[in-house]
């Protein structure tokens, strides 16, 4: 006879709760070989949805806010990389590296500044597809004049050091787990170490979109929902047709199930099912929550229909 287990969860981690469903198949006859069919979503994303490290691209238009001796227009174009920390997952330290390209009404004065910042991200989520958040960073550049004497062939580049300092908000779609499309208003401050180069010293407010990979496994995905219970080897006693009313009260065997999360799982029922010879799945079990490692070992009983009477 061909023996399968249904288990169904709903988890919760720190918000209020929403349903997570999935049904295990474990075959007794033949072996320990489990299919999962999942559909699931969770109390507390940030958590659930968390990703190894993001790598991205951005662009950003930008003018400048305060005075400035001249009119000119910015456009940056960068890389960034993003770790959420393991323990704390709505914070990520970030670095960025990129290109400025300042485009001045005197011409002359265009220039190209090769930037880098560190900081942090915020990020929270409503869902798996949207999340919103900011990052704050600070860092320095390198400013490239090609042609502030363009009369003279001799005169070659000039440059300058600058601090930089700026805030960005993200509002983000996330089509999947792995991809994430983020707007992002942005204030930026850039400031010359050299008082020759001050006149670019000034508060910029632009908007931009950025692209992220992100690396990690989609936990809604099959394989990711069998690796959060483990099952036991199932204990199965020898079954005979004519006592199929006596297992719906007395069991016919024993499995364990472990959470292998390292959050809590809760609202965990069990239900045993053998096609054929069941109608329905047979609630066996049920949880209020399985701590992270925590092993239950679970009593199976089982309601066959008259297809069992065919044979033992």
């Amino acid at each position: 006879m061909d023996f399968r287990m249904h288990v169904m969860r709903t988890t919760e981690r720190r918000l209020n709760p929403c349903a997570v469903f999935f049904a295990a198949a474990l075959t007794f006859a033949t072996g320990f070989g489990p299919d999962i069919y999942a559909q699931s979503s969770e109390s507390d994303p940030d958590t659930y949805y968390a990703y190894d490290l993001g790598i991205g691209v951005g662009y950003k238009s930008l003018s400048p806010v305060t005075s400035a001796p001249y009119n000119y227009t910015s456009l940056e174009f960068s890389g960034n990389a993003r770790y959420p920390l393991p323990s704390f997952v709505n914070v990520a330290p970030t670095i960025s590296l990129g290109l400025l390209r300042v485009t001045v009404d005197e011409t002359k004065w265009n220039h190209n500044q090769f930037f880098g910042l560190l900081g942090a991200g915020y990020t929270s989520r409503f869902s798996k597809e949207f999340e919103f958040g900011g990052d704050l960073m600070i860092g320095a550049s390198v400013s490239i004049f090609s042609d502030l004497f363009p009369d003279d062939e001799d005169a070659g580049t000039f440059g300058t050091t600058n601090f930089i300092a700026s805030a960005t908000g993200r509002i983000a779609l996330d089509p999947s787990y792995n991809l994430s499309i983020n707007v992002e208003p942005t204030l930026r401050y850039s400031g010359s170490f050299s008082s020759d180069f001050d006149q670019f010293n000034d508060l910029s407010f632009g908007l931009g979109i950025s692209i992220q990979y992100r690396f990690g496994d989609d936990p809604d995905a099959a394989p990711e929902i069998i690796r959060a219970i483990r099952f036991g080897e199932p204990a199965i006693d020898t079954l005979f047709a004519a006592l199929q009313s006596w297992y719906v009260d007395n069991n016919i065997g024993t499995v364990e199930i472990t959470n292998i999360m390292t959050y809590p799982i809760t609202d965990v029922e069990v239900a045993f099912f053998q096609p054929t010879y069941m109608d329905n799945p047979t609630l066996v079990a049920q949880f209020s929550e399985l701590q992270p490692n925590e092993t239950q070992t679970i009593d199976l009983t089982a309601s066959f229909n008259g297809n069992a009477s065919c044979g033992e």
